[in-house]
């Protein structure tokens, strides 16, 4: 029981992080998220209480989503479609087809580019997606999978695997360095 409360926690936290970015420099929000429980839509919510405010509801459910930009970007839940969603409209726009399997993604402010978390079994890889171009760019791969990925405004990027253990990426080497092991807290 505790293990499973502690990736929970875990994967809560990893989420917290991609799903909930801050705009326009404010600590407090708005922030945004795709509400896939009960009616699926776009939220915002004030860091301060998360309660979801529902700005656009949609019908249909996806696989992952992130704030770009003024966008809020989604992956469909059947992997093939990215779309964005424009925050101030709610107008919809099929940004290009995609047709891999991928977990999560989130925006990497530093390169203004998507990273995703893609499935390669046994392991999975952290990609790159140049919303200018198009183009994939494989960065590094990983030996088991990951499950969750996050980036910070200056370019860190974080992974969760499906332990609950949290690591720093090292891009370039595709080195992982662990930053939480919630695996390993033991409460009294």
């Amino acid at each position: 029981m505790l293990k499973k409360l502690l990736l929970f926690i875990a994967f809560c936290s990893i989420n917290m992080l991609n799903y909930a970015q801050i705009t326009e420099g404010s600590t407090r929000g708005p922030s945004y998220a795709y509400r896939t429980s009960g009616e699926n839509g776009i939220v915002s919510f004030q860091m301060n209480t998360f309660t979801p405010t529902m700005l656009y509801s949609q019908t249909e459910s996806v696989r992952t989503g992130t704030f770009v930009e003024g966008s809020y970007y989604v992956l469909s839940s059947d992997y093939k479609e990215l779309f964005a969603y424009d925050l101030s409209t709610g107008k919809k726009e099929k940004v290009m087809d995609i047709n891999d399997e991928f977990f999560d993604m989130t925006y990497d402010y530093s390169t203004q580019s998507l990273l995703f978390i893609k499935y390669i079994y046994p392991g999975s890889a952290l990609v790159r997606l140049n919303l200018t171009t198009g183009e994939y760019t494989t960065l590094c791969n990983f030996d088991y999978s990951m499950f969750a990925v996050a980036a910070g405004l200056n370019g860190e990027v974080y992974v969760a695997d499906m332990w609950g253990e949290i690591y720093k990426v090292n891009t370039q080497t595709g080195a992982l360095t662990s930053y939480c092991k919630y695996r390993s807290i033991r409460l009294k």
